[in-house]
């Protein structure tokens, strides 16, 4: 299928797909805004070919349920899904970015994962009760998908995120964890002197 300048340079700037790359760009919080067009993206994408699709993702994070819609929605899609990390991948945007099927992150890149907090509990007793039991159920779901995409057990990152409030990582140690699979390089054209001078 044909598509013009017009129509790819639309969807790039207003929607965030390439749809001659197959690339997603995921660089807004996440929420179920973002995620929503994400999903959508990925499904547009998917009924028009079955290469690789690639989000590009650089997001502070934000929050975990709308995280575990795009996860779902990444595992069930019969088109594989490829990730790559750029700038910032904080907190729930780790998850998405370590749930590809080949994972790689940009040379500069930096990575948070972080033991969730319960902002703010409202109701009565049984009710605050409920929601701290649902706010740990996602926060062990969270670890448990964590050890299914990288090296460490979900009790390795509750310890790490217990020790620290934020576990910061750069790509070695994203690649170390089992986070990504591999660190792109820049691909520099070197023009000798001898060149250089003709």
């Amino acid at each position: 299928m044909a598509i013009s300048l017009e129509v790819r340079t639309e969807t790039i700037f207003l929607h965030g797909v390439d749809l001659v790359k197959r690339r997603v760009y995921f660089t807004d919080p996440v929420d179920s805004g973002s995620v929503e067009k994400a999903v959508k993206a990925i499904h547009l994408l998917s009924s028009l070919a079955t290469r690789p699709i690639t989000i590009w993702i650089s997001s502070p994070g934000g929050d975990v349920d709308a995280a575990f819609h795009l996860y779902d929605a990444m595992q069930l899609n019969k088109v594989p899904i490829h990730t790559v990390g750029s700038g910032e991948i904080c907190s729930a945007a780790t998850l998405i970015l370590a749930a590809g099927a080949v994972r790689a992150a940009t040379p500069n890149a930096f990575s948070m994962i972080h033991d969730a907090s319960l902002s703010e509990v409202n109701g009565n007793h049984d009710q605050v009760r409920a929601q701290v039991s649902a706010f740990k159920r996602q926060r062990d779901l969270m670890f448990k998908l964590l050890e299914r995409h990288s090296k460490l057990t979900a009790d390795d990152w509750k310890k790490k995120t217990k020790a620290k409030s934020e576990v910061w990582l750069n790509t070695d140690q994203m690649y170390e964890y089992g986070i990504v699979d591999g660190v792109l390089t820049p691909q520099i054209k070197r023009t000798s002197a001898k060149n250089q001078n003709k």
